[in-house]
Formats: C-alpha cells, structure tokens, sequence
C-alpha cells in the first residue's frame, strides 16, 4: 500500500512539472553551488552575478537567442530570480518597487532582457524597459 501511495505521489510531481504544452520544464539554469547571500541592489548588480552564476553553455545559449526568446527563460532563470532576489522587502524587489514596477514576473523579464542585451554588448537601457512596462501595464501595482 505504502508503494502504491509513493507512486501516485511521484507520478502527480512529475505531471505538475510539464509545461502547458505538455513538455518537460527545463531545470533553472543557475549553479545551485553558488552562494545566493550577496542579492543585488539593482539591475546592474544583477546582470553581473548572473554571468558569475550561470555557465558558460548556459551564457553561450543565450548568445544565439533573439532578444524576444528571453521571454522562454521565465520558467528557468526567470523563476529563480524570482525565488532567490525578489522575494519579501529585498533590496532589488524595493529597487523596482521605487521605479514603479510591483510585479515580480516584470522585475524578472527586465532582467532577463538585460541579461541578454549586456551579453551582446548592448546597453540594457532599463528606464526605457521600465517606462515599456508602465505604458503597456498601466494597471500594474
């Protein structure tokens, strides 16, 4: 009986782990090896313990993605930005929260666009991001 329970309870983990189209989700791309106590203050901060934290295949597949494909990392990279430097008051949660931005899936979309604008010598112009999202999220709070 105790078998049969762990199997109903493995199988029903591993269904919530699909994606809405029925694939796997893809493991956070972040070295879980890595100590997560030095949360950045800003964007900036960020993009830079990203490219200590995540590998160098890791940074190489981002490389050959569209800016527009970041949005494919929100399960991945995404979450984990979320979960490790914006949770409760952190310091980059009250940082986007001072420039207007209160969504956490927003927060983490700038990022990642940052992310990928820095790694193609690109200036990750985050005001101009910020004042996209205000504009197309005006209910946003």
């Amino acid at each position: 009986m105790k078998h049969i329970l762990i199997i109903l309870i493995i199988g029903s983990c591993s269904i919530g782990c699909r994606t809405e189209h029925g694939e796997e989700s893809k493991r956070p791309l972040v070295k879980e090896d890595q100590p997560t106590a030095l949360a950045p203050r800003n964007v900036d901060q960020a993009i830079k313990l990203l490219k200590v934290k995540l590998t160098d295949g890791e940074i190489d597949e981002i490389k050959v993605k569209q800016e527009s494909q970041m949005v494919g990392y929100h399960y991945s990279i995404g979450l984990w930005i979320r979960n490790n430097w914006l949770c409760k008051e952190s310091p980059l949660k009250i940082y986007f929260n001072q420039q207007g931005i209160y969504e956490r899936d927003t927060m983490s979309g700038i990022i990642l666009v940052s992310l990928w604008r820095s790694l193609h010598g690109l200036p990750a112009k985050v005001e101009e991001q910020i004042a996209h999202y205000k504009i197309t999220h005006p209910n946003e709070k």
